[in-house]
């Protein structure tokens, strides 16, 4: 596998040590959050991920052609717009807002909780109303985000 990857041009770097790994790898397996669950954010995976999303959506939006999307706020008030109109199944807490509400700078505690969709029965009657069917799905992948076109 290693010749594999140098034969494509990587560069290996052998020997490569983690000098703090009994620190920030969990002694119980996996866990990407290791670091904010001993109360130090900033040695979590989880939080390098949540800031990188949050300080790179904003150049992803604006090399899109299809929607008016340009940052995280947009996202949020999006969501905040069209609320009810999804499908039930695939509702999920918003991160987006959690991150839209914090400055880049604090750790990953600060940011403020969601407080939580509305009642099933509420969203579903407005899902009934609504005139026009939207989706609010977001999914970071290489295809552009499904709001509706300008």
């Amino acid at each position: 596998m290693v010749s594999m990857i140098q034969d494509a041009g990587a560069t290996i770097v052998n020997g490569t040590e983690l000098p703090y790994y009994k620190k920030i790898v969990s002694p119980d397996g996996w866990n990407w959050d290791y670091g904010t669950t001993r109360g130090y954010p900033n040695e979590s995976e989880y939080t390098y991920v949540k800031v990188d999303f949050y300080n790179n959506i904003a150049a992803y939006l604006s090399e899109l052609s299809n929607t008016n999307i340009r940052s995280l706020a947009d996202i949020v008030q999006y969501n905040i717009d069209n609320d009810g109109t999804e499908h039930r199944a695939s509702v999920q807490p918003s991160a987006a807002a959690k991150m839209a509400s914090s400055p880049r700078s604090q750790p990953a505690e600060s940011w403020i909780k969601h407080t939580g969709r509305r009642s099933p029965s509420a969203s579903a009657q407005r899902a009934k109303t609504a005139s026009t069917p939207h989706c609010t799905q977001m999914a970071l992948s290489s295809t552009p985000f499904s709001f509706p076109p300008t």
